[in-house]
């Protein structure tokens, strides 16, 4: 299943971001942490030894040492700083944060002065909500409503998939997420997807996207594009099928019922 595995690969962390998130660095303006008063040139060991660090951090959840590994080592946001730190999926520090549900840290990344943005996308063009939806968050979805509150597309898409929050939340049954999603007043329940199979391991996909990116051409896989609710029916998630039809009901937009609502 996608849900598993996907977030691995922080052993092989490197600069960078996927999408609109991660840039190149410049190696030429850049300084190594300091050790004993000093600053000496950044080598790639040196970057890479603390973009790992970085990345498991986040991964655990350890605020104080992200907060640490920023102020010692003096690391901008943006071109080559902590934002640019990603694992072997594009993931960066937020995402990771995200996915791992550690909400105070997530609020810490959102505000630091690192220039995180809850639109940077990983390898698949996955932004850190799209994240969220795709693995859940706990009850009362703190992590949701902090991506929301920073600006966070809600109708963000990945680019392989098409799969924006609302289809994860739809093919997961979460009707308090999609929830969330609704309260925004900016979600489209209309959107539709690539028509491309989900359920494809996430390290095929990945291969996937690279070879086809490399060739410059597309591939579809057997289906028919689909919004939300014709994932919640083909999922049979119940709850999150009324959730959409409420909505759609509340918006008043006859023709999006006519083309979408479910048999």
């Amino acid at each position: 299943q996608q849900q598993q595995g996907a977030s691995g690969g922080f052993g092989n962390t490197n600069r960078g971001g996927g999408g609109g998130g991660g840039s190149s660095s410049s190696t030429d303006s850049r300084q190594a942490p300091k050790h004993n008063n000093t600053t000496e040139p950044a080598t790639d060991n040196d970057w890479g030894q603390t973009s790992q660090a970085f990345i498991m951090a986040c991964w655990e959840g350890d605020s104080a040492k992200v907060e640490h590994l920023g102020r010692d080592c003096g690391l901008p946001g943006g071109r080559g700083g902590m934002r640019s730190f990603v694992d072997s999926f594009g993931n960066n520090g937020l995402m990771v944060a995200v996915q791992r549900q550690h909400e105070d840290l997530v609020l810490t990344l959102l505000s630091s002065p690192w220039d995180f943005s809850p639109d940077d996308t990983n390898r698949l063009g996955e932004t850190a909500l799209t994240v969220a939806a795709r693995y859940g968050v706990p009850p009362g979805h703190g992590v949701a409503h902090a991506l929301i509150a920073a600006g966070a597309d809600v109708n963000a898409q990945d680019t392989f998939f098409g799969w924006s929050a609302a289809h994860w939340c739809c093919r997961r049954n979460d009707f308090n997420f999609l929830n969330c999603l609704i309260q925004s007043g900016r979600a489209d329940m209309c959107l539709l997807d690539k028509g491309r199979d989900v359920d494809m391991p996430y390290t095929e996909v990945d291969r996937a996207k690279e070879i086809f990116d490399s060739r410059a051409i597309d591939i579809t896989f057997p289906g028919e594009p689909r919004t939300p609710l014709q994932v919640a029916v083909d999922s049979g998630s119940v709850l999150a099928r009324k959730t959409v039809q409420d909505e759609l009901n509340r918006q008043v937009h006859p023709a999006s019922l006519a083309l979408h609502s479910a048999p």
